[in-house]
């Protein structure tokens, strides 16, 4: 796709202006993003935001030609110093926890995920690739549009402890072009490794390029091996999530998207409060 010399030059601005630390980008504002565009569904279901929990379809969110204002703004992590250390998991004596969602390859269950966060009034952390932005760019900006909390994925999602330094800070780079198209913002600092692998050179260069990495301390296997059921998903999280957890599942499990409205309510139930990665990184 040939790119406006002058959008171009806008779009390198933007990102001179993000900086390479972790304290530049301005706190979320769902009023903000209330403004920016209007609803991406309009379907009766949660508040005629997203269409219904078994809906897949691609077609309800229009796919914006450009973007004229910021539709998404990163947390507010200015009093965070980036570090090559992988935040693992929050205060571990807290009442509060992080579900997360990885996203690539597959858009199918973006929608789902997102009705049912919504339905119960609870926001997520999604960390996506620049590749789903370009290829699932309707549901890319729902996420937006919901007030979810996005991280970088890095572009093509390849194995970073297999990468030289330059690679690694062309994946992000590329990767935040992207989410500056789609968003008119990009979404640092926070980012995760695909497949979860860096080694310690991988993890200070994404540090020193301004983006603290993120992992996990519950797994839900939800993309190991064979396809997993809703059941199992519930059986695996459910009697080991405790306060300060990070969890980590997948857009592209339908397991995890029908296990998600039962998730939450078994931790409303039991005082965990879910929040985005960010919070979690605020309160720990």
């Amino acid at each position: 796709m040939k790119r406006n010399p002058a959008f171009t030059a806008l779009l390198g601005a933007l990102f001179a202006a993000t900086g390479m630390a972790c304290n530049s980008s301005p706190s979320f504002s769902p009023a903000l993003v209330a403004k920016a565009s209007p609803p991406p569904f309009v379907g009766k279901e949660h508040g005629g935001l997203v269409a219904s929990a078994a809906s897949t379809s691609r077609t309800a969110v229009p796919t914006p030609k450009g973007v004229s204002k910021s539709v998404y703004q990163p947390p507010d992590l200015s009093y965070w110093k980036c570090s090559w250390k992988e935040v693992e998991h929050g205060d571990l004596r807290s009442n509060e926890v992080a579900l997360t969602f990885d996203a690539d390859w597959s858009a199918l269950y973006t929608i789902p995920i997102i009705n049912a966060l919504k339905a119960q009034n609870e926001r997520a952390t999604f960390f996506i690739t620049g590749h789903f932005c370009r290829k699932f760019p309707r549901e890319t900006l729902a996420l937006a549009l919901a007030g979810m909390e996005i991280g970088s994925h890095s572009d093509t999602h390849p194995r970073f402890a297999k990468l030289d330094k330059k690679s690694i800070q062309q994946q992000l780079e590329n990767a935040e072009m992207s989410f500056q198209e789609r968003f008119g913002q990009g979404v640092k600092p926070l980012f995760r490794f695909p497949y979860g692998e860096s080694d310690q050179a991988s993890r200070r260069t994404v540090a020193a390029a301004g983006y603290q990495p993120i992992y996990w301390s519950l797994d839900s296997l939800d993309s190991f091996g064979k396809e997993k059921s809703a059941r199992f998903i519930k059986r695996r999280v459910l009697p080991r999530i405790k306060g300060g957890d990070i969890v980590l599942m997948h857009v592209s499990s339908k397991g995890a998207a029908e296990a998600l409205p039962a998730i939450l309510t078994a931790l409303k139930k039991r005082g965990l409060k879910v929040v985005p990665v960010s919070e979690l990184m605020k309160a720990g």
